[in-house]
């Protein structure tokens, strides 16, 4: 009889351990979820007399490339669902100066911006012995003298009618206007920008 009292005693503990090394199985860990989180740039974009609508801004480079929003009647603009990131912002409107800013994204960000209004320069392009109009001259609108060593502001084509139109020019400085096309003699010529400026140009052929 003591014999069978001792043998139930290390029955029970060996069922115990056997309980017990189960109940320790090691458990694979969890994944940690990850949260998306998602930047807003936000602001309002004035002139002089008062806010600017439907003034588009643009995210140039960067993760959030292609990323664009457009003011609203008081100038607010909002573009959410951005990353953390450095890019550069451009704010345009037909009529006025465009303007970049860069911009350094790590929460959510309020800027504000001021534009001006642009003035453009507009004419036809001649032959000047006969007068008749020359299409597919280059037209550019230059700080200095022009040729190499000119500093572009803008530049465009005329049309087959031989009229061009440049847009997006500071109002009220001196600029210089080329005029340059292959077997033509380039003509240069210093002139103010206006709101609206007119200048007809009288090119040679060589």
């Amino acid at each position: 009889m003591q014999i069978a009292r001792s043998i139930v005693p290390c029955a029970a503990i060996g069922a115990l351990l056997f309980v017990s090394a189960c109940g320790n199985e090691p458990r694979t860990p969890s994944s940690p979820t990850v949260v998306s989180t998602t930047l807003t740039l936000s602001g309002t974009v004035t002139e002089p007399t008062g806010p600017v609508s439907e003034l588009q801004l643009d995210v140039l480079d960067g993760v959030n490339a292609g990323r664009s929003a457009m003011t609203d009647r008081d100038g607010h603009y909002t573009m959410s669902g951005l990353r953390a990131s450095s890019f550069q912002l451009r704010a345009s409107k037909t009529g006025y100066l465009r303007v970049e800013r860069a911009v350094s994204l790590d929460s959510n960000t309020t800027l504000d911006l001021t534009v001006a209004r642009a003035c453009f320069i507009a004419g036809t392009v001649r032959e000047s012995r006969n007068l008749t109009t020359v299409a597919g001259a280059t037209v550019k609108v230059m700080t200095e003298s022009g040729g190499a060593a000119g500093s572009l502001i803008v530049s465009g084509s005329t049309g087959l009618d031989g009229y061009y139109r440049l847009d997006g020019i500071e109002c009220g400085l001196v600029r210089r206007l080329r005029v340059e096309k292959d077997g033509f003699a380039a003509r240069e010529m210093s002139l103010t920008i206006g709101v609206e400026t007119y200048q007809d140009v009288t090119i040679a052929a060589l």
